[in-house]
């Protein structure tokens, strides 16, 4: 049954916006901007340094929010869930090659992948990102990694211009009163407030910094091996099982091993520890509703024997509905076996280089990780 067009996301500015997304216009808006600017920028002694920082801020300023807007406002839907939406013409021929989404009702291109926040497959599926309330894909991929670029310049240029000013505080502590008395908005306040808005404007920035920055290390790595955060998780993860399961005392390290190149562990932590968690949960939460579900055993004695004797005689076996062949497989003749199989393919990979879809639990296909809250 095709899913409900009132259901489905479009965009990032549809409601409910997401606590992290407002939460990132209020530290950008309403305070790196307005704070920095006041504060840091008429404090720096060199004019020329003034002109350079005040750039350099406007700028990334200017392109971040233009960035944030169209990472935000795209809908990165698969061109085959709706077409007229996208000005595509679908070939009816081309979609029976193609996988097939029950959830949309649709044939889509083998990289897509349906995303639960967004109820709707998303062509080239990157992750969910909180930050921007909507899925990345590949219509908007571009901008979001500009966004994840310039919040890392922006935050550098107020860190670099903070740590700066705090230094000229302790060490030319008269040039600096000075120049704080002369502010054309904190005319004779004392300094310690100027000191505790540089501290305030050096811990909020250190930490979106430096995760930020490792957003921008990740998927320039990402970009470099052609691959989608998605797709990166999935194949970690599979790989990672595969060694487990191959791991013999006698000869360390399965054939699963170093079949992927990965970052260190300080860098995609961000992804995978989220998404190991999360399992884990999820397995412990089924452990336990296995354990509350098994019924207590029974023990047969006195008058009570017979029916627990009787309750305990097996019953006939009921017979399974036959599994009902995918359009995908009907197309290519497969049996209704290979056809029930075919449902659950893993959209990670599309094209034509001839790589194939990493494998997962339909779990993991059917609802990708919502990135990037802790981050892109």
């Amino acid at each position: 049954m095709p899913v409900a067009e009132a259901r489905v996301r479009t965009n990032g500015f549809q409601r409910p916006l997401h606590v992290l997304q407002l939460s990132s216009w209020v530290v950008v808006l309403g305070i790196d901007l307005p704070v920095f600017a006041i504060i840091g920028i008429p404090l720096i002694e060199s004019v020329a340094l003034q002109v350079f920082s005040s750039l350099c801020h406007g700028i990334t300023v200017v392109v971040l929010v233009l960035a944030a807007i169209q990472a935000t406002k795209c809908d990165p839907a698969d061109p085959h869930v709706r077409p007229q939406d996208h000005g595509v013409q679908v070939n009816k021929e081309e979609d029976e090659s193609l996988p097939f989404c029950p959830q949309c009702d649709s044939a889509v291109f083998a990289r897509s992948k349906h995303c639960r926040a967004c109820n709707k497959c998303v062509r080239e599926f990157d992750h969910h990102c909180m930050w921007v309330n909507n899925c990345v894909g590949a219509q908007n991929y571009r901008a979001f990694a500009t966004c994840i670029g310039m919040v890392a310049v922006m935050t550098l240029n107020i860190l670099l211009i903070s740590m700066y000013q705090l230094v000229e505080y302790f060490v030319n502590e008269l040039e600096f009163e000075s120049r704080w008395q002369g502010h054309f908005l904190f005319d004779g306040a004392a300094k310690e407030v100027a000191l505790v808005l540089l501290i305030f404007l050096t811990f909020i920035n250190l930490p979106f910094f430096f995760l930020d920055m490792q957003l921008v290390i990740l998927h320039m790595f990402l970009s470099w091996q052609n691959v989608t955060t998605y797709e990166y998780i999935m194949n970690k993860r599979n790989t990672a099982m595969e060694n487990e399961n191959n791991y013999d005392g006698s000869k360390p390290g399965g054939s699963g091993e170093a079949k992927m190149r990965t970052l260190p562990r300080c860098i995609d932590w961000i992804l995978c520890d989220r998404r190991r968690r999360k399992r884990k949960t999820k397995e412990e939460d089924g452990k336990k509703a296995a354990a509350e579900s098994e019924p207590e055993p029974t023990t047969a004695s006195g008058p009570e024997a017979p029916e627990a004797a009787e309750d305990a005689s097996p019953s006939p076996p009921k017979e399974e509905p036959a599994a009902l062949p995918s359009p995908v497989a009907a197309a290519a003749g497969q049996s209704p076996v290979a056809a029930a199989n075919a449902d659950n393919v893993c959209w990670a990979t599309e094209g034509s280089d001839g790589t194939s879809p990493p494998s997962g639990s339909a779990d993991d296909r059917r609802n990708p990780p919502a990135l990037y809250g802790t981050s892109a």
